[in-house]
């Protein structure tokens, strides 16, 4: 199976997982509770981000977090890829300060387009990085550094390094991988654990810093043979431009 590489394939692909997936909370392998989500990254968020702009929760899939973080900011905008995961979050998730729109972050122009019109934003990114091939994690980088502008600061939350050893663990303690991470398989999605310090170099490289990061686990929704949830190893962090 091949990582997904262009950007157009991205959309086709979580458009179809989004088809495939029931229209309900909970569904998604990551689409947990915002209690074990947003929740636990807003203290983080709230310290870091400057109220006056807009939160841009990117790669929003239903906007479970995105509905919580539009309790707590403003005026918060959900952005993804997939025409079918925007849909289904108008559905799931009516606010009046929160708006969902389709943006491609690995087309330049589109960025930019988005960015004249709302200026600098804030950006949370939960577990996106991880799902896109090498080259395109820069780009998706370079895209939140173009949508912070100069005000704004990124919030980004990722598999650890150790989430492949995790992964592997329980294919071959229960002969497969469990079954909500199936479903990410068969429609040609391949998730794969950021590289110790990949996340720092590819912001410095984009002129950021590292201003809070810390070890966490991504609650999953999916409940392992024995009764317990699938925890996955995760790390964050919150991106600040470098002074001048």
């Amino acid at each position: 199976m091949q990582m997904i590489r262009s950007k157009n394939e991205y959309g086709s692909k979580w458009d179809q997982y989004w088809r495939q997936t029931p229209a309900k909370v909970g569904e998604a392998l990551w689409d947990c509770a915002p209690d074990f989500a947003a929740a636990r990254d807003l203290v983080h968020c709230q310290r870091a981000f400057d109220d006056a702009l807009p939160v841009v929760d990117l790669g929003c899939g239903n906007g479970t977090q995105t509905r919580y973080l539009a309790r707590h900011f403003r005026r918060v905008i959900g952005l993804d890829v997939s025409r079918e995961g925007i849909e289904l979050a108008h559905a799931l998730n009516p606010s009046s300060n929160l708006e969902y729109k389709v943006l491609d972050a690995l087309d330049p122009e589109a960025v930019e387009a988005f960015h004249d019109a709302r200026g600098d934003v804030n950006v949370y990114m939960r577990t996106v990085l991880h799902q896109m091939a090498g080259p395109d994690r820069r780009r998706l980088v370079a895209a939140v550094s173009d949508m912070i502008g100069e005000r704004g600061r990124a919030f980004l939350f990722e598999l650890a390094a150790s989430a492949e050893g995790y992964f592997a663990s329980l294919a071959a303690e229960y002969g497969a991988p469990p079954p909500k991470l199936q479903r990410v398989f068969a429609c040609g999605i391949v998730p794969g654990a950021l590289a110790e310090g990949e996340a720092v170099a590819m912001f410095a490289a984009e002129g950021m810093r590292v201003r809070t990061r810390g070890d966490a686990f991504i609650h999953s929704t999916q409940t392992l043979p024995d009764g317990t949830r699938v925890r996955i190893p995760a790390e964050y962090w919150v991106f600040e431009r470098e002074p001048q």
